[in-house]
């Protein structure tokens, strides 16, 4: 559209999207114009040359201290090649750090600490009959929340189940995208979280130490542990 992109869409042959894309896909589109995005070089807000922000990142560099670069995570071969040239260029006097104000990566630690090996989680949210979200937007807010609601509504279609929806259970803080398409919700605290988890699995056999915070909605998750635990779930259920 005259000239520049205005619209993101997925890809349609990739199996995750199905030619879906999430709400941050969508919105990413705006950072290509945001009037915030980088188009000069610039030292304690004072426009400099290129030449001039080059010899002072050297001498910077060649300081008593080490040059540090904090950069967002990304998975970008232009960054890398860049980075490796700094690097090439000013050698160990260059750090790099990466920093993100929400850590994706909780859930890949989360599962390769309990199964021994490193992992990364597939959640098959149409393969399961009880789904139990413990402050976890899976339809909203997190990542891949575009195959999450596919394979969510898929669960849900009577004429795809024989006549059988799935149900979902929500505790969380605050209402999310996911909390308001739950069957039964208990809205708690986020420090009570881990004391819900700690509670659950030790209603189904799992020994669980250190978890912190009280406890909410005792008779809530009671009855939610036995929806998890009924023999024709077995097999069909997802925390």
């Amino acid at each position: 559209n005259e000239g520049r992109p205005t619209k993101v869409e997925g890809n349609p042959d990739h199996p995750d999207s199905n030619g879906a894309t999430d709400l941050f896909t969508q919105a990413s589109i705006l950072n290509l114009y945001a009037p915030d995005r980088a188009r000069k070089y610039s030292e304690n807000g004072t426009v400099t040359s290129k030449a001039d922000a080059r010899a002072k990142l050297e001498e910077m560099a060649n300081g008593s201290d080490k040059l540090a670069f904090l950069m967002p995570s990304a998975n970008s071969p232009s960054r890398d090649r860049l980075l490796a040239k700094i690097q090439n260029d000013l050698g160990a006097r260059a750090g790099f750090f990466v920093h993100e104000a929400i850590d994706f990566g909780v859930h890949t630690r989360a599962a390769s600490a309990m199964l021994g090996e490193p992992v990364r989680p597939d959640w098959k949210f149409d393969r399961a009959d009880v789904i139990l979200s413990l402050d976890c937007d899976f339809i909203g807010t997190e990542e891949e929340s575009a195959r999450h609601i596919r394979d969510f509504a898929r669960g849900r279609k009577l004429s795809r189940n024989q006549g059988r929806m799935s149900r979902l259970y929500v505790m969380e803080a605050l209402m999310s995208q996911t909390g308001a398409n739950a069957d039964h919700r208990l809205r708690a605290p986020s420090t009570n979280i881990a004391a819900a988890a700690a509670f659950i699995a030790g209603q189904l056999g799992i020994e669980v130490t250190g978890a912190t915070g009280s406890l909410s909605g005792s008779e809530w998750l009671t009855a939610c542990v036995a929806d998890l635990k009924m023999e024709a779930h077995r097999g069909k259920t997802l925390v």
